[in-house]
Parts: C-alpha cells; sequence; structure tokens
C-alpha cells in the first residue's frame, strides 16, 4: 500500500512539474516577475492541529486521537523557472498518538533535519502564474527513533496536497498514507487512501 500512495505523489510531482513547464511557455516576457505574494506565509502552519483517523475496523487505529504540534520552521531551498518558483521548507514539533491514553506516544521532529533525517515535516509550495495558484505538498515522515515503549514502535508515512487559488490558507489538512504499529512483533498497518472521508483530517485549533 505504501508503494501505490508514493505513486500517487510522484504522478502528482509530475503533473505540477508539466504545468509548470506549459504555463512558462505561453507567459508572455513582460509581465510581473514578482511572485512573492501568491505563496501563503510560511508560518501558516505553526501551532496546534488535532484529529481523529476514520474508522478502518481496526481497534489499534480507531479512536485514536492525533496531535500535531508545529512550533518553528526553516526556508531549506528555492528552485526557479522562468515566472514560476518552487519553495521548500521545514518544521520543528512535535507528533502525538492516541491523545487520550494514559501515556500518549509522541515523537519530535526537527527542520534540522533536512535532507536525510527519519523524523521530517517539509512543505514544498510551486507557483502557476498564469492560473493564479499554487500546488503545494506537505510529506510527514515520522516514526520512532527512540524506542519509547519496549517492543512498541510507531511509523507515520503521510502526504498532503492541495492547489490553491484563493490565498486564503487551509484551516484543515486531509493526510493520506498509512500508519504502522509495531508491537510485540507484530505488526499493524492502517492504510488511508486519497479519497474523500477516507483520509485522516486535521483541524488547525
Amino acid at each position: 500500500m505504501k508503494t501505490f500512495f508514493r505513486s500517487i505523489s510522484i504522478i502528482f510531482a509530475l503533473a505540477a512539474c508539466s504545468y509548470l513547464v506549459l504555463s512558462t511557455s505561453c507567459k508572455k516576457d513582460e509581465e510581473d516577475d514578482n511572485n512573492g505574494d501568491i505563496f501563503w506565509n510560511e508560518n501558516w502552519l505553526l501551532g496546534t492541529w488535532e484529529g481523529t483517523p476514520p474508522a478502518i475496523g481496526d481497534p489499534m487505529f480507531d479512536n485514536k486521537k492525533m496531535r500535531l504540534v508545529i512550533d518553528e520552521v526553516a526556508w531549506k531551498h528555492t528552485d526557479t523557472v522562468p515566472h514560476n518558483t518552487v519553495k521548500l521548507w521545514y518544521y520543528s514539533g512535535t507528533l502525538y498518538w492516541d491523545v487520550d491514553a494514559i501515556v500518549p506516544w509522541s515523537m519530535k521532529f526537527h527542520h534540522s533535519a533536512y535532507p536525510i533525517g527519519l523524523c521530517s515535516f517539509g512543505w514544498q509550495s510551486a507557483t502557476l502564474l498564469q492560473a493564479g495558484a499554487t500546488v503545494n505538498h506537505i510529506s510527514l515522515r515520522i516514526g520512532d527513533t527512540v524506542n519509547m515503549a519496549p517492543n512498541r514502535e510507531l511509523d507515520f508515512d503521510l502526504d498532503w496536497e492541495y492547489t490553491d487559488y484563493t490565498r486564503e490558507v487551509p484551516k484543515y489538512l486531509d493526510f493520506y498514507g498509512d500508519i504502522e504499529i509495531y508491537i510485540n512483533g507484530n505488526n499493524y498497518d492502517g492504510d488511508y487512501p486519497p479519497n474523500p472521508g477516507e483520509m485522516i483530517r486535521l483541524t488547525k485549533k
């Protein structure tokens, strides 16, 4: 299932790149190159996001509340083509699982882990100036790197994609992908396809 979800992300990236090329070729040379105002401010993700994954019929995942606390951001990379720009930011914070448990699982992530860290949270945004839009992608790759509980590990492999035409930042994030839980040698896999109602919605608090 991970391979399927990752292929969706690759298709998304290729489509965005194709759109960039097409929009660039159609763009008039005299058009304004200033595209700074089309990007959201990178601080839009800072704060607390919460939600409960949709039920999949597995007690390991159903009714387990998630909390994502993001407290710091750092710009990492910018790519440019004529009239269009792609920017990349990474964030620091903490991901919590099963928030209502007596001892919730949690794991910190750091923007300094870019580009090869095991725990990372990144946002990439590409301008489509001819369409007056940005194509946005978040990659959430957070796993248990310190074995916080004996014989219990969690691994989150989630993505979010959104094309914006309004300049208004989203109030919720619909993540697709999977969550894996390892307990005493047993592997439990929670899959969340990129379909309405089947993704993990985290809402800004």
